[in-house]
């Protein structure tokens, strides 16, 4: 008897790199992958939604983080397509530099898809192999250093 091909999806969502002061990146072990794989915040629109709405959604369900629009700055997008899987994953990357007190307020309000959040100097990072692979379609694009995020950005430091 001959297999029924796997489904294939597509499907669209934002991650933001949301880094602090000290030029350290946010990051999750999600328990929802068989890696635990680190992540950025983030997740899929919802319809109606535009990408700052999207993210500043998805920091507030995930860490209790509440920021205004206009702290988002659209980076890149990615196409992330994961053959075996046969899952296709458009990522809007946003970033946003936050302060020592909004910090103050993130909580793991997602504990059933992620273990933990921890801040990382986004030099060690880049260095990590146990990572989600729309971070490596980010470092192709150049994106491996925080100087070219803040500079394609617009962030001032």
């Amino acid at each position: 008897m001959e297999q029924e091909p796997k489904k294939r999806y597509v499907t669209c969502g934002v991650r933001t790199l949301l880094f602090n002061h000290r030029d350290e990146i946010l990051v999750g072990r999600r328990i929802d992958h068989k890696n635990r794989l680190y992540a950025a915040p983030g997740g899929n629109f919802e319809f109606g939604e535009s990408f700052e709405d999207c993210a500043a959604r998805e920091l507030h369900e995930e860490l209790n983080l509440q920021l205004n629009h206009d702290e988002f700055k659209y980076l890149t997008t990615l196409n992330v397509i994961y053959l075996e899987e046969n899952f296709h994953y458009l990522n809007i990357m946003m970033v946003a530099r936050i302060t020592d007190e909004q910090a103050s307020t993130i909580r793991n309000y997602d504990a059933e898809v992620c273990q933990e959040w921890e801040w990382i100097p986004y030099a060690e990072y880049v260095k990590k192999k146990d990572v989600y692979h729309t971070f490596t379609y980010l470092y192709q694009q150049g994106y491996d250093n925080i100087k070219a995020i803040y500079d394609k950005a617009g962030i001032q430091v």
